[in-house]
């Protein structure tokens, strides 16, 4: 992630599972206290994936969202989503000049907008590739 006060990486569950946690840290305590008001950054983004879920757009799948303070992060926050295994982001899957089919992106971009959803950041970077199908893993 390009953002320095944001952490990526992958756990497993009891169960096996494979997870990715984005961890937002230095949040400062006007965000926390603003989060507990409105919703957390990351609560939203939750909320935000359970909604392409419930619409059947394809995207990552949340698993959770949590918030808190520590000494070495000062307030973060954090989201768990299902890892999508052997995705590449759309820059990268271009990069190595493999083939997409922008039709079937367009089509998805088009059921996001009819459930509500508008993405304000739809960047090559913020879109799986998986066998040459194309999903939404950042909202």
């Amino acid at each position: 992630k390009e953002e320095p006060g944001t952490i990526i990486w992958m756990s497993v569950l009891p169960a096996g599972e494979r997870i990715v946690i984005k961890m937002y840290r230095h949040r400062s305590i006007v965000n926390s206290i603003r989060g507990r008001v409105v919703k957390y950054r990351v609560e939203r983004e939750y909320d935000r994936l359970r909604h392409l879920v419930d619409w059947d757009v394809p995207c990552t799948l949340p698993v959770g969202w949590m918030h808190g303070f520590s000494a070495e992060c000062g307030f973060y926050e954090m989201l768990a989503t299902r890892l999508v295994p052997d995705a590449e982001d759309l820059a990268s899957w271009l990069e190595q000049g493999k083939y997409c089919d922008f039709t079937e992106l367009f089509a998805l971009v088009r059921r996001l907008h009819e459930s509500g959803f508008l993405h304000h950041v739809l960047y090559a970077r913020n879109i799986l590739v998986t066998g040459g199908k194309v999903q939404f893993p950042d909202v």
